[in-house]
Protein backbone atom coordinates (compact mmCIF):
# COMPACT_ATOMS: atom_id res chain seq x y z
CA UNK A 1 0.00 0.00 0.00
CA UNK A 2 1.45 3.49 -1.48
CA UNK A 3 1.82 6.20 1.36
CA UNK A 4 -0.66 8.08 -0.86
CA UNK A 5 -3.25 5.44 -0.37
CA UNK A 6 -2.75 4.99 3.21
CA UNK A 7 -3.54 8.59 4.36
CA UNK A 8 -6.39 8.38 1.93
CA UNK A 9 -7.56 5.92 3.95
CA UNK A 10 -7.27 7.11 7.17
CA UNK A 11 -8.94 10.33 5.75
CA UNK A 12 -12.04 8.52 4.36
CA UNK A 13 -12.37 6.52 7.52
CA UNK A 14 -12.10 9.53 10.20
CA UNK A 15 -15.12 11.06 8.32
CA UNK A 16 -16.84 8.08 8.58
CA UNK A 17 -15.87 7.40 12.07
CA UNK A 18 -17.22 11.54 12.33
CA UNK A 19 -20.16 10.86 10.50
CA UNK A 20 -20.79 7.50 12.60
CA UNK A 21 -20.86 9.95 15.93
CA UNK A 22 -23.04 12.62 14.45
CA UNK A 23 -25.49 9.70 13.18
CA UNK A 24 -25.98 8.67 16.66
CA UNK A 25 -26.45 11.65 18.26
CA UNK A 26 -29.20 12.63 15.66
CA UNK A 27 -30.93 9.39 16.48
CA UNK A 28 -30.83 9.77 20.26
CA UNK A 29 -31.76 13.19 19.59
CA UNK A 30 -34.75 12.66 17.41
CA UNK A 31 -35.68 8.78 18.01
CA UNK A 32 -37.93 8.09 21.04
CA UNK A 33 -36.47 4.77 22.96
CA UNK A 34 -39.20 2.09 23.76
CA UNK A 35 -41.35 1.55 25.98
CA UNK A 36 -40.68 -0.36 29.04
CA UNK A 37 -37.02 0.74 29.57
CA UNK A 38 -34.71 -2.03 28.21
CA UNK A 39 -37.19 -2.81 25.14
CA UNK A 40 -36.30 -3.13 21.67
CA UNK A 41 -38.28 0.35 20.03
CA UNK A 42 -38.08 2.10 16.80
CA UNK A 43 -34.47 3.63 17.90
CA UNK A 44 -32.54 0.16 18.20
CA UNK A 45 -32.49 -0.61 14.72
CA UNK A 46 -30.93 3.09 13.54
CA UNK A 47 -28.90 3.50 16.57
CA UNK A 48 -26.99 -0.67 16.14
CA UNK A 49 -26.77 1.07 12.36
CA UNK A 50 -24.54 4.13 13.84
CA UNK A 51 -22.76 1.79 16.12
CA UNK A 52 -21.29 -0.43 13.71
CA UNK A 53 -20.05 2.29 11.25
CA UNK A 54 -18.37 3.89 14.23
CA UNK A 55 -17.09 0.47 14.79
CA UNK A 56 -15.89 -0.74 11.46
CA UNK A 57 -14.43 2.85 10.50
CA UNK A 58 -12.35 2.88 13.71
CA UNK A 59 -11.04 -0.56 12.70
CA UNK A 60 -10.50 0.24 9.07
CA UNK A 61 -8.61 3.70 10.61
CA UNK A 62 -6.59 1.74 12.87
CA UNK A 63 -5.66 -1.08 10.41
CA UNK A 64 -4.16 1.68 8.30
CA UNK A 65 -2.21 3.42 11.00
CA UNK A 66 -0.63 0.08 12.06
CA UNK A 67 -0.12 -1.36 8.86
CA UNK A 68 3.55 -0.62 7.32
CA UNK A 69 3.81 0.80 3.97
CA UNK A 70 5.25 -0.83 0.99
CA UNK A 71 8.93 0.02 -0.79
CA UNK A 72 9.27 2.51 -3.37
CA UNK A 73 8.85 0.30 -6.89
CA UNK A 74 5.44 -2.29 -5.15
CA UNK A 75 2.95 0.50 -5.54
CA UNK A 76 -0.82 -1.21 -5.97
CA UNK A 77 -1.95 -1.97 -9.33
CA UNK A 78 -5.48 -0.20 -9.74
CA UNK A 79 -6.94 0.12 -12.90
CA UNK A 80 -7.24 3.95 -14.34
CA UNK A 81 -10.23 5.81 -12.45
CA UNK A 82 -10.33 3.67 -9.52
CA UNK A 83 -9.69 6.36 -7.20
CA UNK A 84 -12.58 8.22 -9.03
CA UNK A 85 -15.00 5.29 -9.17
CA UNK A 86 -14.65 4.74 -5.40
CA UNK A 87 -14.95 8.41 -4.54
CA UNK A 88 -18.33 8.79 -6.47
CA UNK A 89 -19.31 5.67 -5.25
CA UNK A 90 -18.62 6.43 -1.21
CA UNK A 91 -20.36 10.01 -2.41
CA UNK A 92 -23.64 8.06 -4.11
CA UNK A 93 -23.92 5.37 -1.12
CA UNK A 94 -23.63 8.88 1.23
CA UNK A 95 -26.51 10.92 -0.77
CA UNK A 96 -28.92 7.30 -0.68
CA UNK A 97 -28.33 7.78 2.93
CA UNK A 98 -29.74 11.54 3.36
CA UNK A 99 -32.43 10.92 0.80
CA UNK A 100 -33.48 7.85 2.69
CA UNK A 101 -33.44 9.44 6.07
CA UNK A 102 -35.30 12.32 4.19
CA UNK A 103 -38.00 9.83 2.13
CA UNK A 104 -38.33 8.08 5.78
CA UNK A 105 -40.25 11.18 6.59
CA UNK A 106 -42.49 12.44 4.17
CA UNK A 107 -43.78 8.87 2.66
CA UNK A 108 -43.09 6.44 5.50
CA UNK A 109 -41.05 3.73 5.68
CA UNK A 110 -43.03 1.50 2.72
CA UNK A 111 -42.23 3.74 0.54
CA UNK A 112 -39.48 4.83 1.34
CA UNK A 113 -37.66 1.84 1.81
CA UNK A 114 -38.54 0.81 -1.50
CA UNK A 115 -37.43 3.79 -3.68
CA UNK A 116 -33.90 3.66 -1.65
CA UNK A 117 -33.15 0.34 -2.91
CA UNK A 118 -34.42 0.58 -6.39
CA UNK A 119 -32.48 3.48 -6.86
CA UNK A 120 -29.32 1.72 -5.10
CA UNK A 121 -29.32 -0.95 -7.28
CA UNK A 122 -29.76 0.50 -9.98
CA UNK A 123 -27.32 3.73 -9.61
CA UNK A 124 -24.60 2.31 -7.33
CA UNK A 125 -24.66 -1.46 -8.25
CA UNK A 126 -25.73 -0.31 -11.70
CA UNK A 127 -28.09 -3.35 -12.36
CA UNK A 128 -30.71 -3.40 -14.60
CA UNK A 129 -32.42 -6.10 -14.86
CA UNK A 130 -36.07 -5.46 -14.46
CA UNK A 131 -37.06 -8.75 -12.50
CA UNK A 132 -33.55 -7.80 -10.03
CA UNK A 133 -34.41 -4.59 -9.30
CA UNK A 134 -37.80 -4.69 -8.80
CA UNK A 135 -37.44 -8.14 -6.66
CA UNK A 136 -34.73 -6.34 -4.38
CA UNK A 137 -36.80 -3.62 -3.62
CA UNK A 138 -39.93 -5.59 -3.20
CA UNK A 139 -37.96 -8.49 -0.94
CA UNK A 140 -35.97 -6.41 1.05
CA UNK A 141 -39.02 -3.96 2.09
CA UNK A 142 -41.04 -7.07 2.76
CA UNK A 143 -38.13 -8.58 4.70
CA UNK A 144 -37.65 -5.65 7.15
CA UNK A 145 -41.29 -4.88 7.24
CA UNK A 146 -42.25 -8.74 8.27
CA UNK A 147 -39.38 -8.64 10.56
CA UNK A 148 -39.89 -5.17 12.76
CA UNK A 149 -43.45 -4.67 12.25
CA UNK A 150 -45.49 -8.31 12.20
CA UNK A 151 -43.12 -10.31 13.91
CA UNK A 152 -41.68 -7.62 16.22
CA UNK A 153 -44.47 -5.42 16.90
CA UNK A 154 -42.56 -2.33 16.86
CA UNK A 155 -44.27 0.42 14.52
CA UNK A 156 -42.45 1.68 11.78
CA UNK A 157 -42.45 4.94 10.05
CA UNK A 158 -45.22 6.94 9.17
CA UNK A 159 -44.87 9.82 6.72
CA UNK A 160 -46.29 13.57 6.84
CA UNK A 161 -47.51 13.02 3.04
CA UNK A 162 -47.98 9.28 2.36
CA UNK A 163 -48.40 6.08 4.71
CA UNK A 164 -48.90 2.72 3.65
CA UNK A 165 -47.33 0.93 6.68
Amino acid sequence: MSEKSRKSDIAFGGFFVAFGFAWIAGVVRTIPPGTGGGDIGPRAFPLMLGILLVLLSAGWVIGRIVSPTEEAGTAEILPPGHRRQTVVNVSLTLGMLLLYGWLMTQVGFTIATFCTILLTVLVILRDRRPLVVIGMALGVTFAIWLIFEAILGIPLANGRWLNLG
